[in-house]
């Protein structure tokens, strides 16, 4: 059976320095669609400045507790359906995604009893699965549609 190699996906200086502009643009967008948005009354200017200066480095240690309801949550078609319908109707209503503390610190999105380590760990997990999208852009977060 003949194994083709995959092509080696090396970006040019250029085209990095484009999806750097990119992302910087789309930042700078949805802080200001956040800034802007009426129901968020927290993110003020000043609030928004400091989320655009900030760099964010997302921790990925977890304790195995963690680890293993943020697997359970994640393999939930409910919970997974819930989440999914919270978000979308967040975008609707505000025209910019959730911040990842506002997504941890919504209660009706948990069950009852689900620790911070454990939602960051369903956060971490929905990221690497591909579930939702945006999580390096501030206020970008998005359930990741396939594409018909």
């Amino acid at each position: 059976m003949d194994q083709k190699e995959k092509p080696a996906m090396h970006k040019t200086p250029e085209q990095i320095r484009e999806m750097k502009t990119r992302r910087a643009r789309r930042a700078l967008y949805l802080v200001t669609q956040a800034v802007l948005c009426d129901l968020c009354p927290t993110i003020t200017r000043e609030v928004g400045l400091k989320i655009l200066q900030e760099r964010r480095t997302p921790r990925t240690s977890f304790t195995p507790t963690a680890m293993q309801a943020g697997r359970e949550m994640v393999a939930d078609p409910q919970w997974r359906a819930r989440f999914e319908e919270w978000v979308d109707e967040f975008w609707g209503a505000h025209r910019h995604g959730p911040s990842w503390s506002r997504i941890r610190n919504t209660e009706e999105l948990w069950p009852e009893g689900t620790s911070a380590s454990s939602r960051r760990v369903v956060l971490h997990q929905l990221g690497a699965q591909r579930i939702i999208d945006g999580g390096k852009t501030p206020f970008g977060l998005k359930i990741r549609r396939e594409e018909s």
